[in-house]
């Protein structure tokens, strides 16, 4: 029996290491709002990925007609994530000119560009144009 206890203090750190490593959120990944309403496509869609310099999305948002997609550095710390203001040009992105801030969920994105509550939630799955 004392052994049994001893293996278990020993083994123990590393289940509670296994099981810290799993629940760890995916950063990357697709979230999107986007959709087409009785005329037009509205929404935002961001799409988080991984490189040798750091993350970086590919956003696309849409008011009435789909914009140009822009690629944005990202700052992530944690579940927290900082998306740069998209640069503003004559037929852009369609995206306000502010930083997009947000928490990643288990569901989803949650956020908003600054001054802004859009787009509020967006769901993690597969992106519109699939």
């Amino acid at each position: 029996m004392k052994r049994l206890a001893a293996l278990l203090l020993i083994a123990a750190p590393f289940f509670v290491a296994a099981d810290a490593s799993e629940s760890k959120l995916k950063i990357t990944g697709i979230y999107s709002n986007m959709q087409f309403g009785t005329e037009d496509v509205t929404g935002v869609e961001i799409f988080l990925v991984f490189s040798r310099s750091g993350y970086y999305a590919v956003m696309q948002c849409a008011e009435g007609a789909p914009g140009v997609p822009v690629v944005l550095p990202v700052k992530v710390a944690g579940n927290l994530l900082e998306i740069e203001a998209p640069l503003r040009k004559e037929n852009d992105s369609g995206c306000p000119a502010s930083k997009f801030l947000g928490t990643i969920e288990e569901a989803g994105l949650k956020g908003s560009f600054e001054g802004t509550e859009w787009p509020g939630f967006l769901k993690r799955g597969g992106s519109y144009w699939q």
